[in-house]
């Protein structure tokens, strides 16, 4: 059984320890230009050939920001393919991620609730979560309500990036075919 985990202690030491899981594998690091709808900026990743990511605490909008790209280029800009974001303490159902354990297997999951975006018409939770081959599990939050989502990788999984990878390639595909619808 998954259950969300709300604690801001615990969320933000394993925010950390995603961070630090993340920047071991992801061993380069340089300023990317970061497009967004509405403009852009450069921001520090981290990134290997295949993936880009970015973090840091946003307190104006209480939570964790962790946003990925595909295939980093340095003097381009990137494409934000999706974010993963983290609240700070309890549940938010407006972001798409969250932190959950398995207690029995003492197991703690980064789990993404099917919110993606994109500015377009077609890319969105429904058409994502009817489009995606995952299964989605079921977690507990504090309040005994349950909802979906997907698990993306395990805290302290050996290969925690290219995990990370697999889904935000999944994503990329998925905005790709409904781009062209």
């Amino acid at each position: 059984m998954l259950r969300a985990i709300t604690n801001k202690r615990r969320i933000a030491s394993i925010q950390d320890s995603f961070k630090k899981a993340m920047l071991h594998d992801l061993r380069k690091s340089c300023m990317l230009k970061f497009g967004y709808k509405g403009g852009n900026k450069t921001l520090k990743a981290h990134h290997d050939d295949k993936l880009w990511f970015a973090t840091k605490f946003r307190s104006d909008a209480n939570f964790y920001w962790n946003v990925y790209g595909l295939n980093p280029k340095s003097r381009c800009s990137n494409d934000n393919t999706v974010q993963i974001n983290i609240p700070v303490k309890g549940i938010n159902r407006l972001i798409g991620g969250l932190f959950a354990e398995n207690k029995k297997a003492k197991k703690v999951y980064l789990m993404h609730r099917g919110r993606v975006g994109g500015g377009r018409k077609g890319i969105g939770k429904t058409a994502f979560v009817s489009w995606y081959k995952g299964r989605a599990r079921t977690v507990y939050e504090q309040d005994e309500r349950s909802s979906k989502a997907f698990l993306v990788t395990a805290i302290h999984d050996p290969h925690i990036a290219n995990k990370v990878v697999r889904f935000v390639q999944d994503v990329s595909r998925f905005k790709r075919l409904h781009n062209e619808s």
